[in-house]
């Protein structure tokens, strides 16, 4: 029962892993399809008040901002937790070292 576990749980985590490879690859071709569509139309010849070029740039720089302020947040994320991963650790060797093994203190019987 225990190997079949292990066994699920490998295969559980091989699947995460590839999912979340081929969704950074899909945001990361989003962003560099977007970012060279709107350097490329950004001086196209417009139509006028319905013109679909505008409308794709104005969509693509909606998700290159939306992409960045998502990117902003999991920066901030990330620090905080990498705090509070510093702090934890500053706690947890400075309560090992209260020890008497820290102290040396020989136990006779």
């Amino acid at each position: 029962m225990s190997m079949l576990n292990r066994t699920s749980n490998n295969l559980i985590n091989r699947l995460c892993g590839s999912i979340s490879v081929i969704l950074c690859g899909v945001l990361l071709f989003g962003m560099l399809f977007s970012t060279f569509f709107v350097s490329k139309e950004f001086h196209h010849d417009c139509t006028g008040e319905d013109c679909p070029i505008c409308e794709m740039v104005a969509i693509c720089e909606n998700f290159s901002h939306q992409l960045a302020s998502g990117l902003i947040f999991l920066a901030a994320v990330i620090i905080g937790l990498f705090c509070l991963y510093v702090a934890a650790c500053t706690v947890i060797s400075s309560k090992s070292s209260f020890s008497l093994v820290a102290y040396k203190v020989r136990l006779n019987n």
